[in-house]
Order: C-alpha cells, then sequence, then structure tokens
C-alpha cells in the first residue's frame, strides 16, 4: 500500500469513527417510533414500531439484539454508504455488533430492540438470522 493510500485509510477510519460518535441515540431521533420498556446500568429494551416508507435518521447502538414481534423489512445505511436490507419473520431474532446507521421501513415493522449497555460497538452491520 501507498503512503498517500495509507495515509487516506487513516483519514478515512477516523472519519467514520466521527459519524458514529456524533450518531445519536434512536429514542432521540425516532421518538413516534420507539417506547423505552426498560432501562437501567445494564440493558435498555426497546419497542421499535414504523410504518412502511418511515426513515429514521442517523443514530448509534451498543451492540443488540432484535427479536421480531411481526414480519418486515427494513433497508439500512452505514456511515460509509454501505447498504443492507434485512428480512425478519415475525418470532426470529438478530445480532448486532452495534455502530451507527440510518434506516427506511420497507414495510410496517415492529419489534424489541435489546442493547447491551456494558458490550462496546464494533460497528459491524446487522447480521440476518441463521436458516
Amino acid at each position: 500500500m501507498s503512503h498517500s493510500n495509507r495515509i487516506l485509510s487513516i483519514v478515512s477510519a477516523f472519519l467514520l469513527m466521527a459519524v458514529a460518535a456524533v450518531a445519536q441515540d434512536l429514542v432521540k431521533v425516532a421518538p413516534k417510533n420507539v417506547k423505552v420498556l426498560l432501562d437501567n446500568s445494564q440493558v435498555r429494551v426497546l419497542e421499535y414500531t414504523s410504518k412502511k416508507g418511515v426513515k429514521i435518521g442517523l443514530h448509534s447502538h451498543p451492540p443488540y439484539v432484535v427479536y421480531a414481534l411481526a414480519s418486515g423489512t427494513t433497508h439500512f445505511t452505514l456511515p460509509d454508504g454501505k447498504t443492507k436490507d434485512l428480512v425478519l419473520k415475525k418470532g426470529e431474532a438478530i445480532w448486532s455488533d452495534g455502530g451507527a446507521h440510518t434506516q427506511e421501513s420497507l414495510t410496517d415493522n415492529h419489534a424489541i430492540v435489546i442493547e447491551l449497555k456494558t458490550a462496546k460497538p464494533i460497528g459491524a452491520p446487522v447480521e440476518a438470522p441463521k436458516k
């Protein structure tokens, strides 16, 4: 890797970390879509609901679990521009290492989000459930 490519890589990494650092809390970004069910020193449990077409601005999560209360599809965009559609069936659960993203509901969605406060976000994208 050339010196200029190495510098560009380092600058890009710092910019992504800065975006994640300024990304807001989901509850503040989408108060009409999120209800806090439990909040203590270990976890925060959120009920998330949205209608098709709802867009949620940039926000971040520590590592978390999502449990689908209804089947639905969500389009995620990461700070680096990568995108991913996540399809969940009612009763499925997924794990995410956390990080920042924006999202758009491609269908109506209803889920429980369990954020682990004692874990540190890694920034990996949301993982689809294993079949």
